[in-house]
């Protein structure tokens, strides 16, 4: 049998874990019993930050909704175009000698 303060506790674990606080977290709450304001208010931020996040992606497919024609296939916007030749200059950079030779060297001994 279930005494009080085991249904608290029991309360307790499934409100957390409702909200979306880890278990880990959850366990740290319950067996320290400690104060959950800063930990709500932080995960009230995560929150809010996914929830932006989510809005953004919204707002990008509702664009692309509204630019797609029924049956239309994904059309990113890449063309390809013909240029004329042109020269390119490169730079390259080497490690110096000593830095990666030291490596190779130590291990062939």
């Amino acid at each position: 049998m279930y005494s009080i303060g085991d249904c608290s506790r029991i309360n307790r674990i499934l409100a957390l874990t409702k909200l979306g606080v880890s278990l880990s977290e959850v366990h740290e709450i319950v067996e320290a019993e400690a104060p959950v304001d800063a930990l709500l208010a932080r995960r009230e931020s995560e929150l809010r930050q996914s929830i932006a996040g989510q809005q953004a992606r919204r707002a990008k497919v509702r664009d692309y909704l509204v630019r797609v024609k029924p049956g239309e296939t994904m059309n990113t916007g890449v063309e390809s175009k013909v240029l004329r030749e042109v020269i390119v200059a490169s730079l390259r950079t080497h490690l110096r000698a000593g830095v990666g030779a030291r490596v190779r060297a130590g291990s062939r001994r």
